[in-house]
């Protein structure tokens, strides 16, 4: 019977049924819910100034390092230039919980060109930027991408003696994955020592 209607239906009634079909078919909307990052989660604040300007970029990571939100902070500009940065760290914060990858924002933002630009102080990779999204961005993609030929100091690999992760590659950590640019503090400590105010005997009581 429907077929039998279609064939019926005037020329321009069939085309708009017959692509309404073809549409419903073939597209498929793909839609993502919100990813919440815990309440009480890991980061880091970087602290610089740009071309004379102070700015202070904070973020958020999920349990796995992944980061979910930015928080940009340039508490000395005016007040519209204070709160177009926030709402603007904002929108990035909701892409990336609804699952926008950052090296989408990374290929968007850097080589921006706008004022405040110039020379970087207090980032030991970054030393020069051309905007302050050109700063930002480079910086989380050092961080967090490890897109090392986005820095001027290269430090993917500063300590000759580095360790891998071995086993624990993948695994949630409780340090910032964005702080140490990827890589995992090892601290080797010996067990000789005994806390002060120990007496060294055997005991384990209070000198």
């Amino acid at each position: 019977d429907a077929v039998e209607q279609l064939i019926a239906a005037p020329a321009a009634q069939r085309a708009v049924q017959v692509t309404e079909k073809i549409v419903e078919r073939v597209v498929e909307r793909l839609y993502r819910d919100r990813e919440k990052l815990p309440n009480r989660r890991k980061g880091y604040t970087q602290k610089a100034v740009v071309g004379g300007h102070k700015v202070y970029l904070r973020t958020g990571e999920f349990d796995d390092g992944r980061i979910g939100e930015i928080f940009i902070d340039m508490h000395k500009e005016g007040a519209a230039f204070r709160a177009m940065m926030n709402n603007f760290a904002i929108a990035i914060s909701l892409g990336l919980q609804y699952g926008v990858p950052l090296d989408e924002y990374v290929e968007a933002f850097t080589f921006t060109k706008f004022e405040p630009a110039g020379m970087v102080q207090g980032n030991d990779a970054i030393k020069n930027a051309t905007s302050i999204l050109d700063y930002v961005f480079r910086e989380l993609a050092v961080s967090y991408l490890g897109r090392h030929d986005l820095a001027h100091v290269d430090q993917s690999d500063f300590d000759k003696t580095a360790l891998g992760r071995g086993i624990t590659e993948g695994k949630a950590t409780p340090f910032s994955k964005g702080l140490y640019r990827g890589a995992s503090p090892v601290k080797l400590v010996s067990g000789t020592e005994q806390p002060k105010g120990f007496a060294s005997g055997g005991s384990g009581t209070p000198a």
